[in-house]
């Protein structure tokens, strides 16, 4: 393709791509891609087709934030929970602390039936700089308040971390 528009030596290849249609040079390459490209270039296709650079990562970037927000509102509903926490020191040696909620889930939809469960979920990774007992509660505390969460609701830790964690609890109770 590069030859055919005379652009080998003087341009750089992801400009051709966007200008010159490089769905259709993939498509030579891929024989769901050419099948795609020729419903869409004979107007069979008129749907959103998705196709972008960056829409993939938006979509999961929404899908993220929607479920995040279920949680947390599961969670007030709930009112009280715990928290879960595991420090382990990543690929490049920087220490992230799995942060996850437990609360109890009380099912009222269906009026003849209530179910309860006991959830369990993941809200992400935090990086921890230091990993002293008073660091580790202001991260806690930090991230629970952008959580819209109250401390005062939260009713049990669970941690790995021993002598560290155990200050992080002395100054929890102090709040």
């Amino acid at each position: 393709m590069l030859i055919t528009f005379n652009l080998f030596q003087r341009c750089d290849f992801r400009l051709v791509l966007i200008r010159f249609g490089g769905k259709q040079l993939l498509a030579q390459f891929d024989p769901i891609m050419e099948e795609h490209v020729r419903r869409v270039l004979k107007k069979e296709e008129t749907k959103a087709h998705y196709l972008g650079k960056n829409i993939q990562n938006e979509i999961i970037s929404l899908l993220h934030k929607n479920i995040k927000f279920h949680i947390i509102n599961e969670v007030k509903k709930a009112k009280y929970y715990s928290i879960i926490l595991d420090c382990t020191p990543d690929v490049s040696k920087v220490e992230q602390m799995t942060f996850l909620v437990r609360y109890v889930f009380v099912d009222k939809s269906n009026p003849n039936e209530v179910t309860v469960k006991i959830n369990e979920s993941f809200l992400g990774f935090l990086p921890v700089e230091r990993s002293t007992g008073k660091e580790l509660s202001n991260l806690i505390i930090e991230k629970l308040a952008k959580l819209g969460l109250s401390l005062h609701d939260m009713k049990g830790q669970a941690d790995d971390n021993g002598a560290n964690m155990k200050a992080n609890m002395k100054i929890r109770s102090t709040i």
